[in-house]
């Protein structure tokens, strides 16, 4: 009450301080001869005066509904208060016609009371009279046996009615002042069910809205939960099938282990025997014509090789040695599919990165990209070696085998084996390293304190000297790195002219020494470039 008195007196005071400074105003613009929108002077001071007027009003009504709770509350729920007191008042009158049933059922049960004392008392003098009428039947209990045995059970019939009378009002006893108590809780509890009611059917309005959304929710969950249930069958047959294949893989395992130990043991007996000496010499004999025709073979080699040492002699050389050309990530527990298409788009991605450089296609004239073909050499059950190729497809297949059903991501790099003059393919092999988490973002990644007073020269020496030990500290953590075609120097990010002459701006801006921050910007992985950001503070 006290701050709507206070809001009314402030809104009559507004009102003569509206027409004072509105004739004020109106009179100054009148007497300047001002003129707006084209209209007289005094049509424009009377515009002036109006509107100044609305605009002290608007401020006023603003002020008040800002400041003075209980007139935002009347201007924001009034109607509401309203409402709720109409459905109050109802509900009192509702409860008012409660009370006063209470009322009549405690007379109705205070009247019962006492017509049950009454009885209670009727009982008494009866059983008095029984007593006496005893007594006088005692005196001729020989000649009155048979109606000494009816007095008995008449006797015993009262009794039985004095101890159900009894009975019956102490339950009304008890019974009437419970009532009485529960009169004196329902008083109190009128007050708080008229509060409560409008709560109680905005929040079943909200309630219902809540349960519609929720049943729309479980159906979906119940699809949900049938989906997984289908996926969480496959996967568990899928499990036990790879739990087979792998129990088979080991004991083929087993058996190749069994193999090579025996066939090593053939190995050096057959070394150690003379008896095959002859044997032998017709073998070498048979490797050195093999010798021969690999030597015919290798000339053809070497004017390859001289041609392709010309070309590195006389081209450009658009992509380094151990320079990655692209890189992707694979998902934990991938599927051997989804790994190889995977790789494919890293192939593709390396191709467009390598004619971006200035390599050139094949000579199959699809990709200037081409995964290397390597040749190994292994002893045969004989003393002599044989080559062993592993072609594309077969390093494709070995990459997939290691890196699909992962327990962690995996980054896939396409790495150049050796430097590609320009329109020449280059060569590459994929190398699968672990893709975990490095720096959670908002992360501290590392601090150095600075003297901001020294030049912007010895500044930008610690900053970048900063800078470089934070790019180890990351390669220690797991970071993978990028090759530096300029230098041949690992790199995991790096800043730009601009953004490293910002941050030394930024430095010298503070007289004294700094402690110049670095935060991860986000959730930085091993894959990922390390994006940080600078934060300057001021320091002792």
């Amino acid at each position: 009450m006290f701050w709507t008195v206070v809001a009314l007196t402030l809104t009559v005071m507004m009102g003569g301080i509206i027409a004072y400074n509105g004739d004020l105003i109106g009179r100054k613009f009148g007497k300047r001869r001002v003129t707006l929108f084209g209209l007289r002077p005094k049509h424009s001071a009377i515009l002036i005066t109006s509107v100044t007027g609305v605009f002290i009003s608007a401020l006023t009504t603003c002020t008040l509904f800002l400041v003075v709770t209980p007139v935002r509350n009347v201007i924001l729920r009034g109607e509401e208060a309203i409402r709720t007191n109409r459905a109050m008042r109802l509900e009192n009158s509702r409860l008012s016609s409660q009370n006063a049933a209470l009322g009549s059922d405690n007379t109705r049960l205070a009247e019962e009371n006492r017509q049950a004392l009454e009885r209670q008392r009727d009982l008494e003098r009866r059983l008095r009279a029984t007593d006496e009428r005893l007594a006088q039947r005692s005196r001729a209990l020989k000649s009155v046996e048979a109606d000494l045995a009816g007095t008995r059970a008449e006797l015993a019939s009262a009794q039985r009615q004095v101890a159900d009378a009894r009975a019956r009002n102490a339950r009304l006893v008890a019974q009437n002042r419970r009532i009485v108590q529960s009169n004196a809780r329902l008083t109190r509890r009128n007050a708080t069910l008229a509060e409560i009611n409008t709560r109680l059917a905005e929040e079943f309005k909200l309630q219902a809205e809540r349960n519609r959304a929720l049943q729309t929710a479980n159906a979906e969950l119940a699809k949900t939960k049938a989906t997984l249930e289908e996926e969480v069958d496959a996967r568990r047959k899928q499990n036990e099938e790879y739990a087979r294949v792998n129990d088979e893989i080991a004991k083929q395992n087993t058996e190749l282990v069994r193999q090579r130990e025996k066939l090593s043991e053939i190995y050096q007996n057959l070394y150690a025997s003379n008896e095959d000496l002859q044997r032998r010499n017709r073998e070498l004999t048979d490797e050195n014509r093999r010798l021969e025709e690999a030597t015919r073979g290798a000339s053809i080699d070497i004017a390859k090789v001289a041609s392709q040492f010309e070309a590195m002699r006389t081209r450009r050389v658009v992509i380094h040695g151990g320079e990655d050309l692209a890189r992707k990530v694979v998902p934990a527990r991938s599927s051997p599919d989804a790994v190889r298409r995977v790789l494919e788009d890293l192939i593709h991605e390396a191709n467009l990165a390598a004619l971006a450089k200035g390599a050139g296609p094949g000579e199959d004239g699809a990709l200037a990209v081409q995964v290397v073909d390597k040749k190994f050499y292994l002893p045969n059950r004989y003393v002599s070696v044989v080559p062993v190729n592993v072609t594309q497809e077969d390093r494709k297949r070995a990459v997939i085998s290691q890196v699909a059903f992962s327990d962690m991501p995996v980054c896939l790099l396409a790495i150049a084996v050796a430097n590609s003059v320009e329109a020449e393919p280059a060569a590459i092999d994929f190398q699968p390293l672990p893709n975990g988490l490095i720096y959670p973002r908002g992360r501290t990644v590392s601090q150095r304190r600075v003297d901001a007073s020294q030049s912007r020269d010895r500044v930008l020496v610690e900053l970048m000297d900063f800078l470089k030990s934070l790019g180890q500290a990351a390669m220690q953590r797991g970071m993978i790195p990028r090759i530096d075609p300029a230098t041949g120097e690992p790199r995991v990010g790096s800043l730009d002219w601009p953004e490293l002459m910002d941050l030394v701006e930024r430095v010298k801006a503070h007289p004294r020494f700094v402690k110049v921050t670095a935060v991860a910007q986000g959730d930085i992985e091993a894959a990922d470039p390390l994006r940080l950001q600078f934060r300057i503070d001021p320091s002792l």
